[in-house]
């Protein structure tokens, strides 16, 4: 199983029905539903065609215009998105990220367990921060 596409998919349903709203017994949210598993499924250009033709309404020019730079977009941004020097660019910064997490877990960890680096550390029997006099 791929989780990739079910997290797509998961995020245009989100999109088309939030869950902060209730769609109960009405037939939005199935119509919602369906809405997102069709443009999930064969793109939002060829679904919306269907659609118009379905119902026996002519899309008009602009429509059609809009729908396919809608389309065009968001198929740019999936070929963008495999391309190798993407990928690459992508993992490159997730290991950045997960060094500088795990650096400030370390530092979180230190901090509760009382071995915290403070300038002076053990001098004159104290870990308060005083100096060497000079002499």
């Amino acid at each position: 199983m791929d989780t990739l596409v079910n997290e797509a998919l998961n995020n245009i349903i989100a999109w088309v029905a939030p869950k902060n709203k209730t769609y109960g017994t009405s037939q939005s949210l199935t119509n919602r539903i369906c809405l997102a598993i069709g443009i999930n499924g064969v793109g939002r250009y060829v679904y919306f065609e269907c659609l118009f033709a379905k119902l026996s309404i002519e899309m008009q020019p602009d429509v059609r215009h809009y729908i396919q730079l809608v389309n065009d977009i968001r198929q740019k941004r999936i070929d963008l998105a495999k391309e190798p020097k993407t990928k690459r660019k992508r993992q490159t910064k997730f290991y950045k990220l997960l060094e500088e997490r795990i650096e400030l877990a370390k530092k979180e960890c230190c901090k509760r367990e009382g071995a915290v680096y403070a300038p002076g550390v053990g001098l004159n029997g104290d870990n308060t921060g005083s100096k060497l006099p000079f002499v």
